[in-house]
């Protein structure tokens, strides 16, 4: 498992059998507070641009794992997820004795593209 920040992303081949990107997600514990969002997928062309193929809000109160899913269409190739977390919660900020001053977006415990 690794927290996000603000903005994270990753690269997935696709085989053109999937129609979804699912990230398995953790909110944090409750005093960090909800957290708000949205995935977005692109298809990475050869020439290096990103033609966007799907996009998906997400919503996930304080202490709370979920399976967010974006469904998408793309042709097979290569794939860029994009996870955009807000607000940041930063635990020194919101949990008493901590020492942590990162900024939090979700933590991330699996990817997987799926039919």
């Amino acid at each position: 498992m690794r927290w996000s920040g603000g903005r994270a992303e990753t690269y997935l081949g696709h085989a053109g059998r999937a129609d979804r990107a699912v990230v398995r997600a953790y909110s944090g514990e409750s005093r960090l507070g909800p957290v708000t969002g949205r995935l977005v997928v692109e298809r990475m062309e050869t020439d290096g641009r990103a033609t966007r193929a799907g996009e998906a809000p997400f919503s996930l109160a304080p202490d709370t794992w979920a399976d967010l899913a974006v469904p998408f269409q793309a042709a097979p190739g290569l794939l860029r997820l994009t996870l955009h977390a807000e607000p940041l919660r930063v635990p020194q900020e919101r949990v008493p004795g901590s020492r942590d001053g990162r900024g939090l977006g979700l933590a991330v415990k699996r990817l997987w593209l799926a039919p």
